[in-house]
């Protein structure tokens, strides 16, 4: 079965993502270039591969979600299905309510 493909961009959130798979497998040999963070597992009869992005000193996110995903693409080429999980940037207003924990479809 081909891989399904799971991003966690923010690393702080890497150790509650491991606990979703069923099955954890080795790291990757990853391109001299890729500096992503990965955790590859197994969820039911799917292969997933769990994604951060690498953090600067400060430690903020290092580069765009848009290289992170190209760097996915070139080291994991037979991914076939993309799920990007994360803490989306909108902020609450006397417009816009949202608040941590709501679920965001676009």
């Amino acid at each position: 079965m081909a891989p399904s493909k799971k991003f966690s961009l923010l690393p702080i959130r890497l150790g509650a993502e491991q606990l979703i798979l069923d099955v954890a497998q080795e790291k990757p040999i990853q391109l001299p270039r890729d500096d992503n963070v990965y955790e590859l597992g197994e969820i039911g009869s799917h292969n997933v591969v769990i994604a951060c992005m690498p953090l600067n000193a400060d430690g903020k996110a290092s580069t765009a979600v848009a290289v992170v995903v190209v760097k996915v693409q070139l080291t994991f080429a037979s991914v076939t299905f993309v799920l990007e999980i994360g803490v989306e940037r909108e902020v609450p207003s006397q417009f816009v309510d949202i608040r941590l924990g709501d679920i965001l479809v676009s």
